[in-house]
């Protein structure tokens, strides 16, 4: 994507990457593949399909779990491992959260990275 950055250990910041002459804060969270689903119905024993989904732990600390903020961060970056793919959210997109689900199919799109890269650098500045 051609985006200058360095790899940080600042607290809640794993990398830090230059939007023109703004510095963007990126906090990088990692999750594998989980299938949901695929347990019967109690009303004729027709099943649920089966989900793949990412389950992503958006939240600070290692006890007492906080959903981060923007005070934390400007931009989460949601690696897909089975996928290897990434998608960029604004922390405005998810505020109060403590996890983030994603439809595995999303991690498909070949393009995902840099549309949704370009769209959280949009609401940021």
């Amino acid at each position: 994507m051609n985006v200058p950055c360095e790899v940080v250990q600042l607290g809640t910041t794993d990398i830090i990457a230059m939007v023109g002459i703004k510095p963007v804060r990126i906090q990088v969270k990692t999750s594998r593949t989980v299938y949901e689903g695929a347990r019967a119905k109690k009303d004729g024993g027709k099943k649920y399909p089966i989900r793949a989904t990412y389950h992503f732990s958006v939240a600070k600390g290692s006890k007492t779990k906080v959903a981060l903020t923007e005070a934390d961060c400007d931009i989460l970056a949601l690696v897909g491992l089975d996928h290897e793919g990434v998608l960029f959210l604004p922390m405005s997109g998810v505020r109060h959260q403590k996890t983030k689900r994603v439809p595995a199919a999303d991690y498909l799109d070949s393009e995902l990275a840099a549309c949704s890269w370009n769209k959280a650098v949009r609401k940021l500045y």
